[in-house]
């Protein structure tokens, strides 16, 4: 009879963030492997994805047998074992319930064991590092924060030079539809410093004076 391991981990790089999750199913001597990037997520959701991914793999692997999940998620083992409500992440659920249903029908026997995180387990540090490595990998195709436009600060430092404080990154020039940086202008005599455009060096706006 088949007696598989598996061991599922998840990552995420800021709850919610970039993350990641990985798996390691073990039977005898065999042993597979994966794991996975999400652009934006949560730590529980990836806990639950390597589950989800892990059990479609055993269900690929052999017809029948029992396995023994060993996470180091309180919640979704506790979840699993006694039967907790289930209050968010509700499509996930859904979808695990609905692979481990597919394969108790097969004669698949489960066990959900908690084992603890980052206390020297072989097994579990493995997907530990996958989903980490996972999570790194998503920073780079999750969606970059758009800055909101807001003041722009002017004033005169000590060495009389100006001193410009942006707290913006970019202007929306209206003369040329375009974003674009500001650049700093005065005319001769004194007066208001501006913000031109730096594309078609139209007027923006006046820079707000700093107190």
């Amino acid at each position: 009879m088949n007696n598989f391991k598996i061991y599922t981990d998840g990552s995420c790089l800021g709850n919610p963030g970039p993350g990641g999750w990985g798996y390691l199913i073990v039977n005898g001597k065999e042993q597979w492997q994966d794991s996975g990037p999400s652009s934006t997520t949560t730590n529980n959701r990836m806990e639950m994805q390597a589950m989800i991914e892990a059990l479609k793999k055993v269900d690929k692997l052999a017809k029948s047998g029992e396995f023994k999940l060993y996470s180091d998620s309180r919640l979704l083992i506790s979840t699993l074992n006694l039967g907790w409500k289930k209050k968010s992440n509700t499509d996930l659920w859904a979808e695990l319930d609905q692979q481990v249903a597919t394969l108790r029908a097969k004669g698949w026997k489960p066990v959900w064991q908690w084992v603890k995180g980052h206390a020297g387990h072989k097994e579990n540090e493995i997907v530990n590092t996958l989903a980490q490595t996972a999570a790194e990998k998503a920073t780079g195709s999750a969606p970059k924060a758009v800055p909101k436009p807001q003041q722009m600060r002017i004033g005169l430092a000590e060495n009389n030079e100006l001193r410009c404080l942006i707290d913006e990154v970019q202007f929306e020039c209206k003369q040329c539809n375009s974003q674009t940086e500001g650049v700093l202008s005065r005319k001769s005599g004194g007066g208001p410093i501006r913000v031109d455009c730096a594309n078609c060096g139209k007027y923006i706006k006046f820079a707000k004076q700093s107190r």
